[in-house]
């Protein structure tokens, strides 16, 4: 009967040692949703544990005694877990596409997050759209709205052609400016034996305070060059070469001829005193008259 007693006896302190060790978990939610506390047993984790929530934040992780726990960790004993939370960031589900248009302004609500459609380009009289622009850059429609944003519609002046016929002359040939402006006066073209009177529109004269509201054609014209010689008279006096000029100019200067024992006195043209800024329209002499000195 004693030996009964005590194989009873063995029996349960062997099934009392084989009983497997469990730890509590408690939880600290620092004002979120409250948890129970739970046991584990020796050598499991918390991994799976549900995540507490808190209105106006999010759940960053469980700390123990401060410091980030890992929840792989096996549990070896009991601990006191807190919860670290970071304030939700503040969304906002709307914002305003402001479209400018020179002086007119209209306005669209869009959803946080979204795109929106490339609006038509509007119309401006003469003038060519170049795109939506933000902040100085082409805006790219494919681009999630997070902020109000200001687009503002620009646009480039048309422009014209203008075709300069030379007529054998040499110069600029053609440019382009923007519509109903006036051009630059470009510089004179150039032909051998001829000089430049005008330019002209359709055989009529063309002013370059003119706008230019479409291509248009101006044609040099030109005056054929005729030359006229002036032959130095010196009456015995030393030699002057003839001189040679375009037609209807004057002589920019006269030579003093040198006659030994003579003064120069002046030119004369048909017995009378020559006035330098006489037009020539002929071949002309000029006598030297001089007196005796």
């Amino acid at each position: 009967m004693r030996s009964k007693i005590l194989v009873i006896l063995l029996l349960c302190l062997i099934l009392t040692g084989c009983k497997e060790k469990t730890y509590k978990i408690t939880f600290d939610t620092n004002g979120g949703s409250l948890m129970k506390s739970i046991t584990i047993k020796e050598g499991e984790n918390i991994k799976d544990i549900e995540i507490p929530t808190k209105e106006g934040y999010l759940f960053v992780t469980w700390l123990k005694d401060g410091t980030p726990y890992n929840q792989n960790n096996p549990i070896n004993e009991d601990i006191n877990l807190t919860a670290s939370w970071i304030e939700t960031p503040e969304v906002k589900d709307t914002y305003t596409i402001t479209y400018i248009i020179d002086n007119y302004e209209d306005k669209e609500v869009v959803r946080e997050n979204t795109t929106i459609n490339e609006r038509k380009a509007p119309k401006k009289e003469n003038h060519t759209f170049l795109g939506w622009y933000h902040e100085n850059e082409l805006f790219a429609f494919n681009t999630k709205i997070t902020k109000d944003i200001i687009l503002i519609a620009k646009y480039e002046l048309n422009k014209v052609t203008i075709t300069y016929e030379l007529d054998g002359g040499t110069g600029l040939t053609s440019e382009d400016i923007y519509i109903n402006t006036t051009p630059n006066i470009p510089t004179p073209p150039v032909k051998d034996g001829y000089k430049f009177l005008k330019w002209t529109l359709n055989d009529k004269d063309f002013s370059f305070n003119t706008k230019v509201t479409k291509d248009i054609t101006i044609k040099a014209v030109w005056e054929k060059i005729e030359y006229v010689t002036i032959v130095y008279d010196t009456d015995g006096g030393n030699t002057i070469n003839s001189e040679t000029i375009e037609k209807y100019s004057k002589l920019k200067k006269l030579p003093t001829p040198k006659k030994e024992g003579y003064k120069f006195i002046e030119w004369q043209l048909n017995n009378e005193k020559f006035d330098i800024d006489t037009k020539i329209t002929a071949d002309i002499v000029l006598k030297a008259i001089y007196e005796k000195e």
